[in-house]
């Protein structure tokens, strides 16, 4: 390599040309042995070799004045991090001379090297301006493509770096940039677009272009940020994405309805409970939250018979905790709690869920009201072990039971026989 330096400092040799290719071939070839996996078996270390190249390099910067080659720059660019002390003595002075082909050739160069240099600056806190201008600016697809996909690497830091930045240059042209790129890619780009400060036309344009042409990947972005935009364009969107064939996609979709107050969404929630795919009906669940056991059996008496029914039917839906809460209700040493849970096993239709708690109600309560109680609910059950339990119940200590009892296995029987009566 000072070899090849000691030839290119004298540009009006026939040998400065094919020398400045040697040096790139030569560098490119150390850069992809430093990137690779070390081979142990070849005892010289590279990270050596590099620091020596470096140094030669960096005494060939210094002169490129004199020389003015772009091989020097974009080999020594190759091979340094990006605290290299040169460099960011370059990149902090508009007005040194390597400054302008120095910025030339990082928003130029699809070398991986170079690519890496740039993007490492975004980890940087106090990354020269120039730095994070030339990942503002670049718009070539191998650049935007590994900075897209890196996304989930990327650490706080990168992320204020990005809200830094008040325009992207590819995103002026995503169409073209985005066509190809992999799921990882327009998921990464959603997310960075959202994380910088450039303006909310551009990016609900990117939302509104992935939800509409993207992979999966970038859909499911975009109809996570969809959240951040009203009006009705929004809502247009939203309404679209409740046909996506994704479920996630579908799920963020749901989850948004409510809050944007488009007519007949509750109802569309509600019959979210019911879909085939657990995030969709995770997220009507989530949306839903306020149907919970707790509010719902605290209200309880308040509500006249057909809202104890219909709220009991949607809470069972929304709160996965349901069964468990009416069976502390059932189990309580509290009488008018018990009393209470009957009543929500009945208004909820959880009388097959629990009907081992009921049989023990109804057999072993001590209080012969709860275990008429008991009794009248269980004529909602279809087992035939219940049957047992009632038969035998009509044979209790109090007249109540016994009649309760009787009432209910002719409710069964009635209603095994097809008849209208209960």
């Amino acid at each position: 390599v000072p070899t090849l330096v000691n030839v290119l400092a004298d540009d009006s040799s026939w040998q400065a040309q094919p020398a400045g290719q040697t040096l790139l071939a030569l560098c490119s070839l150390l850069y992809d042995e430093l990137a690779g996996p070390r081979d142990y078996r070849n005892r010289r270390d590279p990270q050596i070799v590099r620091r020596n190249v470096v140094s030669t390099l960096e005494n060939a910067v210094a002169q490129y004045p004199l020389h003015k080659s772009r091989a020097v720059l974009v080999a020594f660019l190759i091979l340094i991090n990006r605290d290299n002390a040169t460099l960011k003595r370059i990149l902090m002075d508009p007005r040194d001379r390597c400054y302008t082909p120095v910025l030339e050739i990082l928003r130029s160069s699809d070398h991986g090297g170079i690519i890496r240099l740039i993007l490492s600056f975004l980890e940087d806190r106090y990354a020269p301006s120039a730095a994070l201008g030339v990942v503002a600016k670049r718009s070539d697809a191998k650049f935007v493509t590994h900075m897209l996909e890196r996304f989930s690497e990327y650490t706080p830091v990168a992320l204020q770096n990005f809200k830094d930045l008040d325009q992207f240059s590819w995103l002026e042209q995503k169409e073209q940039v985005l066509a190809e790129a992999t799921e990882a890619g327009q998921f990464g780009a959603v997310k960075i677009a959202m994380a910088t400060s450039v303006s909310r036309a551009e990016k609900f344009a990117l939302v509104e272009y992935l939800l509409r042409e993207g992979n999966v990947g970038g859909r499911r972005a975009a109809a996570e940020a969809l959240a951040e935009f009203n009006g009705a364009e929004a809502n247009e969107l939203n309404q679209a994405a409740l046909s996506d064939p994704d479920a996630i996609v579908r799920a963020h979709a749901v989850r948004q309805l409510r809050t944007r107050h488009i007519p007949g969404a509750l109802p569309t929630v509600i019959e979210a409970l019911d879909s085939t795919d657990e995030p969709v009906r995770d997220a009507a669940r989530e949306s839903l939250s306020e149907f919970n056991f707790a509010r719902y059996a605290a209200a309880f008496e308040t509500l006249d018979g057909e809202a104890q029914r219909s709220t009991g039917v949607l809470v069972k839906k929304v709160d996965p905790s349901t069964t468990d809460g009416v069976r502390s209700e059932l189990e309580s040493p509290i009488r008018t709690r018990r009393l209470r849970g009957l009543e929500l096993v009945e208004a909820m239709e959880r009388v097959a869920e629990l009907e081992t708690v009921l049989s023990q109600l109804l057999s072993g309560d001590e209080d012969h009201v709860v275990r008429a109680e008991a009794a009248r609910v269980l004529a909602a059950s279809t087992s035939a072990t219940i049957v047992a339990d009632l038969s035998e119940a009509t044979f209790d200590r109090a007249v109540v039971v016994r009649e309760a009892a009787k009432e209910s296995l002719a409710a069964i029987e009635a209603r095994r026989h097809g008849s209208p009566q209960e």
